[in-house]
């Protein structure tokens, strides 16, 4: 009878052995996709200039067309709602769904799926805040070149040349009608950004100690029917209504 016993629990060993075995090489379970996915989505936003600190899934997503139920899917999509967080520690919500192809432990992810109206108003936001680190950056330096120790810039080209910031940073997602052509030199891209941005720059008499409420630079009107993102004296981004654009404006003034 024991001898018996022992052989029933010598086998029971050797399957539940070869299951973790063929467990880890079949690809189920393997590694975590959730943790690929929220990976994906913070390359997403860096590609569309939008740099995330983090993403992280709000709720529990729901994830189907694993390969272990669907061998012919051969990875697995996860649908949900994320909190991407910001620079500045604001965190927005979005709706996304990624597809995780099941090779190298869940690394490779082919595409990630978000509210495009969203994506460019983190963007939008985006922007302006990389400016106004710049800005930021500019004040502090004594390096008196291009700089003015405790002042905002003369205009936004300068910052290409002090910082340096990337052309790039002063077309806003909405502006479809500026394109950023290739520019040879540093005083090449001050020029261009100074007579092509998307951005109304009010800054030059500003200095560190400018008003929270006056505004620093604004996208130009009639790029967005509804306001203007806007960048303030403390270098905070928000939206501006049409209808509270003027007002706000006449405070800088």
């Amino acid at each position: 009878m024991n001898t018996t016993k022992h052989h029933i629990t010598r086998k029971l060993v050797v399957l539940v052995v070869l299951g973790i075995v063929l467990g880890l090489f079949s690809g189920c379970g393997k590694g975590d996709p959730t943790g690929a996915a929220e990976s994906a989505i913070i390359k997403y936003f860096a590609d569309k200039n939008a740099p995330a600190k983090s993403v992280k899934f709000i709720d529990k997503p729901e994830v189907y067309a694993d390969s272990c139920r669907s061998p012919e899917d051969k990875g697995t999509t996860i649908k949900g709602t994320v909190a991407v967080e910001g620079s500045d520690g604001k965190s927005l919500k979005f709706e996304v769904k990624v597809f995780v192809a099941d090779k190298d432990g869940w690394t490779s992810v082919t595409s990630v799926e978000a509210d495009k109206q969203e994506a460019t108003r983190l963007q939008r936001i985006s922007n302006l805040r990389m400016i106004g680190q710049a800005i930021l950056l500019y004040s502090n330096d004594d390096n008196t070149k291009y700089r003015r120790p405790g002042h905002y810039p003369p205009d936004l080209g300068t910052l290409t040349k002090a910082e340096p910031i990337e052309p790039k940073w002063f077309i806003s997602p909405i502006d479809k009608l500026t394109i950023l052509p290739l520019l040879a030199t540093p005083d090449d891209a001050a020029a261009w950004v100074n007579q092509n941005t998307s951005y109304i720059y009010l800054g030059a008499a500003m200095n560190t100690d400018a008003d929270p409420a006056v505004i620093v630079a604004y996208e130009k009107p009639g790029l967005d029917k509804d306001g203007s993102m806007a960048l303030f004296g403390d270098l905070h981004v928000d939206f501006v209504k049409v209808a509270d654009l003027q007002a706000t404006l006449a405070r800088t003034k």
